[in-house]
């Protein structure tokens, strides 16, 4: 027998295809592999909440939904919503701004296994990251035919920055399932099945009823590639596919139910959208629109008056400027890289991809700032997969593995900026 035979290596792509593609498990392999990413990245959540509450261990499902708008979920989970407003220091504000799915499922889930809300909402969520995670796989292998950058998409989601909102009260685990749900049935020309997906998103978020551009852009697209004739020709093949315009027509009810629900309860179909003013939105005055576009965040500024400088001492002005010019300078990065990205999308034929962050990402910046930035273009989980796609097929490894480390540490930062509720997590 000969004992110096050497075992043949495997490259990574090889294994990947092995397990992830060429096997009949492939789907239930990449299904244990991501539920085994996020339970790991969970216990690291949940070591650093440990750290900063100094070794405390017991209530981590209250701190991970204890910041910003998980407030306003919670309300609505409990209590449902309210008949006028109360809320900030105005009393001002209502949850009618957010919108009713999310907080309905787990309400149900929380009566259904007499458990807290903050529980049920960390344990559904995580489920909906997961579901989000092996459909954006399916999508990948369907429209890039990719494993790698599968593999890749869901170790970012599981372990990269904003990690921690897709297990707390938040829509995105949500918003991100029905977005990349509705982008594959688009894809697989199953119209009806993504008009179902696209109604339930714009029960999810106002700015999930902007997807129906998506089925335009893809259309324009599809028509171009086919070639199959002039502009009338396009318009004739929309309106002989009755599927298609039922899909388009479904898209919005869950905003209409949501809108319909408002003027039943409190008089006012849209007040989800005239609510916003409590939170300095507004789009009246153009100028007020572009000054606006220029700062850091809402109510963010880098310094200081200095009659404000002079009450406090000089070492909190300076860590305070110091910090909101960090602040600013990471939204506006994350603004530079969502424009080269949108940009790097339109050149490979997938702007239908770019809506579902470029539309929220625009509304927000002409009304608030760059403030939320960060969640809304990563939330949808197609803005990182672009993101990531551009890294891979781009960028030398070097280059790479500098970038994946800065995501690591950057990750590792803001999770624990999360459980201080510092305003740079607020997106």
């Amino acid at each position: 027998m000969n004992m110096n035979v050497k075992k043949e290596k495997i490259s990574l792509s090889e294994l990947l295809n092995r397990y992830f593609v060429q096997s009949k498990h492939a789907t239930l392999n990449m299904l244990i592999f991501t539920v085994i990413c996020v339970i790991i990245s969970r216990l690291i959540m949940f070591v650093i909440y440990a750290i900063w509450f100094s070794g405390r261990y017991s209530g981590f499902f209250d701190a991970i939904s204890a910041a910003w708008d998980c407030g306003w979920y919670k309300s609505i989970i409990n209590y449902g919503y309210p008949l006028e407003p109360s809320g900030h220091e105005n009393g001002d504000a209502a949850s009618w701004a957010f919108f009713p799915l999310s907080p309905m499922i787990i309400r149900f889930f929380a009566s259904l296994l007499k458990i807290s809300p903050l529980v049920a909402g960390f344990f559904v969520n995580t489920l909906f990251f997961i579901l989000a995670m092996l459909i954006s796989y399916k999508y990948i292998m369907l429209t890039r035919n990719n494993v790698k950058l599968a593999v890749i998409f869901i170790l970012y989601m599981s372990f990269g920055p904003n990690n921690f909102y897709y297990s707390s009260l938040y829509t995105e685990s949500l918003f991100m399932l029905l977005t990349v749900w509705f982008l594959y049935e688009l894809t697989k020309e199953r119209y009806l099945l993504m008009g179902v997906s696209g109604a339930l998103l714009s029960a999810t978020r106002v700015t999930g009823v902007f997807i129906v551009f998506s089925v335009l852009i893809y259309l324009i697209y599809k028509h171009l590639r086919e070639k199959q004739g002039k502009f009338l020709d396009f318009i004739k093949n929309i309106f002989s596919n009755p599927k298609l315009l039922l899909g388009v027509c479904i898209v919005p009810v869950g905003l209409f139910a949501y809108m319909l629900y408002l003027h039943l309860h409190v008089g006012d179909a849209l007040a989800f959208t005239h609510i916003q003013k409590a939170w300095g939105r507004s789009t009246s005055d153009l100028f007020d629109a572009i000054k606006v576009f220029f700062r850091s965040g809402a109510s963010l500024s880098i310094g200081s008056t200095s009659a404000e400088a002079s009450l406090r001492p000089l070492t909190a002005a300076i860590s305070t400027n110091i910090s909101n010019a960090l602040v600013s300078i990471y939204y506006t990065v994350i603004f530079i890289i969502i424009i080269l990205v949108t940009v790097y999308t339109v050149k490979k034929r997938r702007a239908h991809e770019s809506v579902p962050y470029v539309f929220p990402c625009a509304i927000n910046v002409l009304t608030l700032g760059f403030v939320n930035i960060s969640r809304y273009s990563s939330g949808t989980g197609i803005f990182i997969l672009n993101l990531i796609d551009v890294i891979e097929t781009k960028l030398p490894k070097p280059a790479k593995i500098a970038i994946y480390s800065v995501f690591i540490i950057s990750s590792l930062v803001l999770q624990y900026m999360w459980f201080d509720v510092h305003f740079i997590t607020i997106g």
